[in-house]
Protein backbone atom coordinates (compact mmCIF):
# COMPACT_ATOMS: atom_id res chain seq x y z
CA UNK A 1 0.00 0.00 0.00
CA UNK A 2 3.04 2.95 0.85
CA UNK A 3 5.98 1.54 -0.78
CA UNK A 4 9.00 3.59 1.60
CA UNK A 5 10.22 2.37 4.68
CA UNK A 6 9.61 4.42 7.55
CA UNK A 7 7.32 6.88 5.96
CA UNK A 8 4.34 7.19 8.14
CA UNK A 9 4.23 8.84 11.20
CA UNK A 10 1.33 7.36 13.38
CA UNK A 11 1.09 9.92 16.51
CA UNK A 12 -1.24 8.02 19.12
CA UNK A 13 -2.51 8.31 23.00
CA UNK A 14 -2.90 4.36 23.63
CA UNK A 15 0.30 3.06 24.34
CA UNK A 16 -0.51 -0.89 22.97
CA UNK A 17 -4.13 -0.99 20.89
CA UNK A 18 -4.34 2.02 18.51
CA UNK A 19 -0.55 0.84 17.14
CA UNK A 20 -1.55 -2.98 17.06
CA UNK A 21 -4.62 -2.48 14.69
CA UNK A 22 -2.68 0.21 12.47
CA UNK A 23 0.20 -2.36 12.64
CA UNK A 24 -2.02 -5.13 11.51
CA UNK A 25 -4.53 -2.98 8.92
CA UNK A 26 -1.60 -2.29 6.80
CA UNK A 27 -0.22 -5.54 6.96
CA UNK A 28 -3.38 -7.35 6.26
CA UNK A 29 -3.22 -5.47 2.87
CA UNK A 30 1.02 -5.17 2.14
CA UNK A 31 3.07 -7.62 3.79
CA UNK A 32 6.29 -5.99 2.47
CA UNK A 33 4.57 -2.42 4.33
CA UNK A 34 6.14 -0.81 6.79
CA UNK A 35 5.39 1.95 8.96
CA UNK A 36 7.27 3.97 12.18
CA UNK A 37 5.06 4.88 14.34
CA UNK A 38 5.00 7.09 17.75
CA UNK A 39 3.44 6.55 20.73
CA UNK A 40 3.26 9.82 22.05
CA UNK A 41 1.80 10.71 25.60
CA UNK A 42 -0.67 13.61 24.65
CA UNK A 43 -4.20 14.05 24.74
CA UNK A 44 -6.86 16.10 22.17
CA UNK A 45 -7.37 18.70 24.75
CA UNK A 46 -3.31 19.31 24.25
CA UNK A 47 -3.19 19.23 20.88
CA UNK A 48 -5.89 22.03 21.22
CA UNK A 49 -4.13 24.19 23.28
CA UNK A 50 -0.82 23.54 21.05
CA UNK A 51 -2.62 24.81 18.40
CA UNK A 52 -4.34 27.75 19.55
CA UNK A 53 -0.87 29.28 20.58
CA UNK A 54 -0.34 28.99 17.22
CA UNK A 55 -3.26 30.10 15.34
CA UNK A 56 -6.08 31.15 17.65
CA UNK A 57 -8.78 31.59 15.28
CA UNK A 58 -7.71 27.93 13.91
CA UNK A 59 -7.99 30.01 10.31
CA UNK A 60 -3.96 29.80 9.39
CA UNK A 61 -3.72 25.88 9.35
CA UNK A 62 -0.35 26.33 7.38
CA UNK A 63 1.27 27.93 9.93
CA UNK A 64 0.77 24.74 12.16
CA UNK A 65 3.79 22.42 11.81
CA UNK A 66 2.97 19.35 13.90
CA UNK A 67 6.25 17.64 14.29
CA UNK A 68 7.38 21.23 15.76
CA UNK A 69 4.76 20.83 18.32
CA UNK A 70 5.29 17.58 19.26
CA UNK A 71 9.22 18.54 19.69
CA UNK A 72 8.33 21.30 21.87
CA UNK A 73 6.08 19.19 23.86
CA UNK A 74 9.16 16.44 24.34
CA UNK A 75 11.13 19.12 25.01
CA UNK A 76 8.83 20.40 28.04
CA UNK A 77 9.11 17.17 29.63
CA UNK A 78 12.47 16.96 29.14
CA UNK A 79 12.91 19.90 31.48
CA UNK A 80 10.16 19.09 33.84
CA UNK A 81 12.57 16.11 34.24
CA UNK A 82 15.96 18.23 35.04
CA UNK A 83 13.96 19.76 37.39
CA UNK A 84 13.12 16.74 39.30
CA UNK A 85 16.42 15.52 39.02
CA UNK A 86 17.92 18.71 40.20
CA UNK A 87 15.68 18.83 43.52
CA UNK A 88 16.24 15.15 43.81
CA UNK A 89 12.99 13.73 43.19
CA UNK A 90 14.73 11.17 40.58
CA UNK A 91 17.85 9.26 40.76
CA UNK A 92 20.90 9.84 37.82
CA UNK A 93 19.56 6.60 36.49
CA UNK A 94 16.12 7.42 36.00
CA UNK A 95 17.20 10.90 34.53
CA UNK A 96 19.23 9.26 32.22
CA UNK A 97 17.09 6.49 30.99
CA UNK A 98 14.14 9.55 30.35
CA UNK A 99 16.59 12.00 28.87
CA UNK A 100 17.41 8.81 26.38
CA UNK A 101 14.10 8.04 25.16
CA UNK A 102 12.99 12.07 24.85
CA UNK A 103 16.12 12.16 23.00
CA UNK A 104 15.78 9.38 20.53
CA UNK A 105 11.50 11.10 20.03
CA UNK A 106 13.01 14.19 19.09
CA UNK A 107 15.31 12.49 16.50
CA UNK A 108 12.92 10.46 15.40
CA UNK A 109 10.71 13.67 14.96
CA UNK A 110 13.41 15.51 12.65
CA UNK A 111 12.70 12.77 9.55
CA UNK A 112 10.72 13.06 6.62
CA UNK A 113 7.40 11.73 6.92
CA UNK A 114 5.18 11.06 3.61
CA UNK A 115 2.29 11.33 5.91
CA UNK A 116 1.12 11.26 9.41
CA UNK A 117 -2.24 10.00 11.12
CA UNK A 118 -3.15 11.14 14.78
CA UNK A 119 -5.28 8.65 16.14
CA UNK A 120 -7.30 9.78 19.38
CA UNK A 121 -10.40 8.69 21.43
CA UNK A 122 -13.52 11.04 20.93
CA UNK A 123 -13.91 10.90 24.31
CA UNK A 124 -17.50 13.38 24.76
CA UNK A 125 -18.29 12.11 28.12
CA UNK A 126 -14.87 14.06 29.33
CA UNK A 127 -16.12 17.42 29.87
CA UNK A 128 -13.15 18.91 28.79
CA UNK A 129 -13.36 18.27 25.38
CA UNK A 130 -16.10 20.00 23.99
CA UNK A 131 -17.82 19.74 20.62
CA UNK A 132 -16.47 23.50 19.44
CA UNK A 133 -12.72 22.64 20.43
CA UNK A 134 -12.52 18.93 18.89
CA UNK A 135 -14.15 20.20 15.26
CA UNK A 136 -11.58 22.89 15.50
CA UNK A 137 -9.03 20.20 16.11
CA UNK A 138 -10.22 18.09 13.12
CA UNK A 139 -10.23 20.96 10.96
CA UNK A 140 -6.63 21.24 11.15
CA UNK A 141 -5.53 17.98 11.16
CA UNK A 142 -7.39 16.86 8.11
CA UNK A 143 -4.82 16.29 5.68
CA UNK A 144 -2.33 13.16 6.18
CA UNK A 145 0.19 14.51 3.58
CA UNK A 146 0.29 18.26 5.41
CA UNK A 147 -0.14 18.75 9.16
CA UNK A 148 -1.97 15.06 9.66
CA UNK A 149 -5.21 13.65 9.82
CA UNK A 150 -6.53 13.19 12.49
CA UNK A 151 -8.93 9.62 13.29
CA UNK A 152 -11.17 9.17 15.99
CA UNK A 153 -13.30 6.63 17.20
CA UNK A 154 -16.58 7.06 18.78
CA UNK A 155 -16.33 7.06 21.86
CA UNK A 156 -13.79 4.48 22.53
CA UNK A 157 -10.98 2.72 19.76
CA UNK A 158 -12.78 -0.54 21.26
CA UNK A 159 -15.63 0.50 19.24
CA UNK A 160 -13.93 -1.19 16.29
CA UNK A 161 -15.37 -4.10 16.98
CA UNK A 162 -18.84 -2.96 18.53
CA UNK A 163 -20.84 -4.02 15.93
CA UNK A 164 -24.23 -5.63 17.72
CA UNK A 165 -26.13 -6.15 14.24
CA UNK A 166 -25.08 -8.35 11.26
CA UNK A 167 -27.35 -5.80 9.09
CA UNK A 168 -26.00 -3.17 7.83
CA UNK A 169 -28.58 -0.51 8.25
CA UNK A 170 -29.26 -1.47 11.93
CA UNK A 171 -25.96 -1.08 12.49
CA UNK A 172 -25.57 2.51 11.19
CA UNK A 173 -27.93 3.02 14.06
CA UNK A 174 -26.10 1.68 16.81
CA UNK A 175 -25.77 4.20 19.70
CA UNK A 176 -23.42 4.34 22.67
CA UNK A 177 -24.99 5.90 25.71
CA UNK A 178 -23.13 8.42 27.64
CA UNK A 179 -25.53 8.96 30.51
CA UNK A 180 -23.09 7.29 33.48
CA UNK A 181 -20.81 6.20 30.90
CA UNK A 182 -18.28 3.76 32.28
CA UNK A 183 -15.32 3.53 29.89
CA UNK A 184 -13.40 0.63 31.49
CA UNK A 185 -17.37 -1.22 31.70
CA UNK A 186 -17.09 -0.71 27.41
CA UNK A 187 -13.66 -2.29 27.18
CA UNK A 188 -15.04 -5.42 28.98
CA UNK A 189 -17.70 -5.64 27.17
CA UNK A 190 -16.47 -5.14 23.73
CA UNK A 191 -13.94 -7.97 24.56
CA UNK A 192 -16.48 -10.07 24.28
CA UNK A 193 -18.46 -9.02 21.89
CA UNK A 194 -19.69 -12.11 19.06
CA UNK A 195 -19.29 -11.54 15.57
CA UNK A 196 -23.10 -12.12 15.05
CA UNK A 197 -22.54 -13.39 11.59
CA UNK A 198 -20.79 -16.41 12.63
CA UNK A 199 -21.99 -16.27 16.57
CA UNK A 200 -18.16 -16.73 17.80
CA UNK A 201 -16.24 -13.91 20.04
CA UNK A 202 -14.15 -11.67 18.32
CA UNK A 203 -11.09 -11.87 19.80
CA UNK A 204 -8.42 -9.78 20.90
CA UNK A 205 -6.68 -7.77 18.63
CA UNK A 206 -3.50 -8.79 18.89
CA UNK A 207 -4.99 -12.09 17.42
CA UNK A 208 -7.18 -10.93 14.79
CA UNK A 209 -7.68 -13.51 11.74
CA UNK A 210 -8.07 -12.15 8.18
CA UNK A 211 -11.95 -12.74 8.55
CA UNK A 212 -11.96 -10.64 11.84
CA UNK A 213 -10.41 -8.20 9.70
CA UNK A 214 -12.11 -7.77 6.69
CA UNK A 215 -15.52 -7.95 8.82
CA UNK A 216 -14.62 -4.84 11.46
CA UNK A 217 -13.16 -2.96 8.00
CA UNK A 218 -16.14 -3.26 6.07
CA UNK A 219 -18.73 -2.23 8.54
CA UNK A 220 -16.72 0.55 9.81
CA UNK A 221 -15.69 1.86 6.50
CA UNK A 222 -19.41 1.53 5.52
CA UNK A 223 -20.41 3.20 8.51
CA UNK A 224 -18.11 6.07 8.49
CA UNK A 225 -18.96 7.10 4.70
CA UNK A 226 -22.70 6.81 5.44
CA UNK A 227 -22.24 9.77 8.42
CA UNK A 228 -20.07 11.33 6.41
CA UNK A 229 -22.79 11.78 3.86
CA UNK A 230 -20.90 10.06 0.97
CA UNK A 231 -22.31 8.29 -1.60
CA UNK A 232 -20.34 5.80 -4.09
CA UNK A 233 -19.86 7.77 -7.32
CA UNK A 234 -18.42 10.43 -5.02
CA UNK A 235 -16.44 8.04 -2.99
CA UNK A 236 -14.76 6.77 -6.13
CA UNK A 237 -14.53 10.24 -7.44
CA UNK A 238 -11.96 12.62 -7.80
CA UNK A 239 -14.04 15.06 -5.32
CA UNK A 240 -13.23 12.58 -2.90
CA UNK A 241 -11.87 14.10 0.23
CA UNK A 242 -11.41 12.70 3.17
CA UNK A 243 -10.77 15.48 5.55
CA UNK A 244 -14.52 16.64 4.92
CA UNK A 245 -15.82 13.31 5.34
CA UNK A 246 -14.31 13.09 8.67
CA UNK A 247 -15.53 16.81 9.73
CA UNK A 248 -19.08 15.38 8.53
CA UNK A 249 -19.01 12.32 10.79
CA UNK A 250 -17.83 15.00 13.69
CA UNK A 251 -20.39 16.87 13.17
CA UNK A 252 -22.92 13.99 13.03
CA UNK A 253 -21.48 12.88 15.96
CA UNK A 254 -21.64 16.27 18.14
CA UNK A 255 -24.99 17.20 17.15
CA UNK A 256 -26.24 13.16 18.49
CA UNK A 257 -24.21 14.54 22.32
CA UNK A 258 -26.02 17.48 22.21
CA UNK A 259 -29.26 16.11 21.12
CA UNK A 260 -29.46 12.52 22.92
CA UNK A 261 -26.49 12.38 24.85
CA UNK A 262 -24.98 9.40 23.02
CA UNK A 263 -22.98 8.63 19.97
CA UNK A 264 -22.79 6.28 16.95
CA UNK A 265 -20.04 3.45 17.85
CA UNK A 266 -17.69 4.14 15.32
CA UNK A 267 -13.72 4.16 14.46
CA UNK A 268 -12.48 5.61 11.72
CA UNK A 269 -8.96 4.00 11.85
CA UNK A 270 -9.88 1.88 9.15
CA UNK A 271 -10.16 4.14 6.91
CA UNK A 272 -7.11 4.49 5.89
CA UNK A 273 -6.92 1.56 3.86
CA UNK A 274 -9.40 3.23 1.21
CA UNK A 275 -7.94 7.12 1.78
CA UNK A 276 -5.32 6.45 -1.56
CA UNK A 277 -6.62 3.55 -2.77
CA UNK A 278 -10.43 3.37 -3.07
CA UNK A 279 -10.64 0.24 -5.04
CA UNK A 280 -9.57 -1.37 -1.73
CA UNK A 281 -13.04 -1.14 -0.49
CA UNK A 282 -14.08 -3.32 -3.17
CA UNK A 283 -11.72 -6.03 -2.27
CA UNK A 284 -12.78 -5.60 1.45
CA UNK A 285 -16.49 -5.97 0.34
CA UNK A 286 -15.71 -8.90 -1.83
CA UNK A 287 -13.93 -10.93 0.60
CA UNK A 288 -16.38 -9.85 3.90
CA UNK A 289 -19.13 -11.12 0.83
CA UNK A 290 -17.26 -14.58 0.79
CA UNK A 291 -17.10 -14.97 4.46
CA UNK A 292 -20.97 -14.36 4.49
CA UNK A 293 -21.28 -17.00 1.65
CA UNK A 294 -19.31 -19.58 3.70
CA UNK A 295 -20.98 -19.15 6.83
CA UNK A 296 -24.25 -19.72 5.15
CA UNK A 297 -23.09 -22.91 3.73
CA UNK A 298 -21.32 -23.90 6.71
CA UNK A 299 -24.64 -23.51 8.71
CA UNK A 300 -26.87 -25.53 6.12
CA UNK A 301 -24.41 -28.21 6.54
CA UNK A 302 -24.90 -28.34 10.33
CA UNK A 303 -28.50 -28.47 9.83
CA UNK A 304 -28.44 -31.46 7.87
CA UNK A 305 -26.65 -33.49 10.51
Amino acid sequence: MRKSKNSVLIIVEGEVTEPEIFRRTLKYFNENSTSDYYTFGTSVLKLFVEVKKITDDFKYVDDVDTKNILISLLKRKLNKARQKFSQKKIDVNKFASIEEDYNEKMELLERDFHEIFLVFDREPHVKSISCEKIEKIQQVFSNSTNNGLLLLSYPMVEAIKDISSKWIVKYFLDKVSLVNFDKNKYKRKRSRLENKNTGKPISRFNSWKMKEFYYVSYFNIRKTLFLGKTSKRKFYSDRFDIGVVLQNVLKKQNSLVIRKKSVYSLSTIPMILVIDYPENYKFIYKEFRKLQRDIKKSLKKGTKH
